[in-house]
């Protein structure tokens, strides 16, 4: 009989080793912090020794809970890869995705129908979970985030450049005459992306600026919508919002200020990155970013699936 200590000790055991923290930690599987140390408290006592060191500022790994995490992290990799396979049993050729919400919703799937003609037999299967790029690997084949970070053990491909200026409603952006004038506006900020704000206001030269107020969202999907309704003013990615420019839902009020910011990279498993559909993927993805003008953070609009926003809202 195995002798096998509580799975969600280990699962919590691993998030905390691997981000060195209790908070994100608990962040990451959606519990309390107060959980975290619980469950890790149950497999120190099942071990008989410590696997943190508990400090003022934070938690850090003893030598045995660095030793213990590397034996984890793998065991938990092949209990994915495996349940993956045996999942797929049905679907053999399905190519699992996982890309933040925005990049999702504003350029993956509005492209995605190419990709789906040219490998018609490959299933692909879209997951916008908020997780790291290890946790998110378990069980995906593919994933895209923005960076770059130092991603271990993995293989990465730059894939889509980015390019960031304030985006609203044209006839809000009819009242911006020069850029100081944004103090009197509401700001819509992503909180996905905190720091797309300040990048452009050390662009624009006003680093100090405020604004009037400011309206928080989860995913600049939603800041851009409520800048399209006239909520308030934006931070438009570029190479997300081409459909909306070229409409004219959206307008720029100062064109001429972009700031460049992190690009989005693929990202693979090193042992998978021979394997035909991560490639054939990898590959598409890098041909659509070159296409949309991704190497200069260049604004085109892909093709777009019919919408209520075919031109301005009036009078809103």
């Amino acid at each position: 009989m195995r002798r096998l200590p509580p799975l969600n000790s280990i699962r919590a055991f691993e998030a905390a080793a691997r981000h060195e923290s209790f908070s994100r930690a608990a962040a990451e599987l959606s519990v309390t912090h107060g959980a975290i140390s619980k469950q890790v408290a149950i497999l120190e006592d099942r071990l008989g020794l410590g696997l943190f060191r508990r400090n003022p500022g934070g938690v850090v790994l003893t030598d045995a809970g660095r030793a213990y995490q590397a034996e984890i992290a793998e065991a938990l990799d092949r209990i994915a890869a495996a349940t993956s396979r045996v999942s797929r049993q049905g679907f053999p050729d399905a190519l699992d995705i996982s890309a933040p919400p925005t990049f999702t919703i504003q350029w993956l799937v509005p492209r995605l129908s190419r990709f789906q003609i040219r490998y018609p037999l490959l299933e692909t299967r879209l997951s916008t979970r908020r997780e790291s790029v290890n946790v998110a690997l378990r069980s995906a084949d593919v994933v895209i985030r923005r960076g770059p970070e130092t991603w271990k053990g993995v293989h990465s491909r730059l894939v889509l450049r980015e390019t960031i200026t304030p985006v609203c409603h044209p006839r809000l952006s009819a009242r911006l005459r020069s850029v100081s004038d944004l103090r009197q506006q509401v700001w819509l900020h992503a909180e996905a992306r905190p720091s797309d704000w300040k990048a452009w206001l050390d662009i624009a030269g006003v680093p100090e600026l405020a604004p009037k107020r400011l309206s928080r969202f989860d995913h600049s999907a939603l800041a851009l919508e409520a800048a399209a309704d006239g909520m308030g003013i934006a931070m438009g990615p570029l190479s997300m919002i081409g459909g909306e420019l070229h409409s004219g839902v959206l307008c720029m009020p100062f064109p001429k200020l972009v700031a460049r910011t992190p690009g989005y990279y693929v990202i693979c498993r090193k042992d998978r990155e021979s394997d035909a559909k991560v490639r054939q993927f990898c590959e598409w993805l890098a041909g659509e970013g070159e296409a949309a003008g991704g190497s200069v953070g260049g604004a085109t609009a892909p093709p777009r699936r019919p919408s209520g926003r075919s031109r301005p809202p009036a009078g809103r």
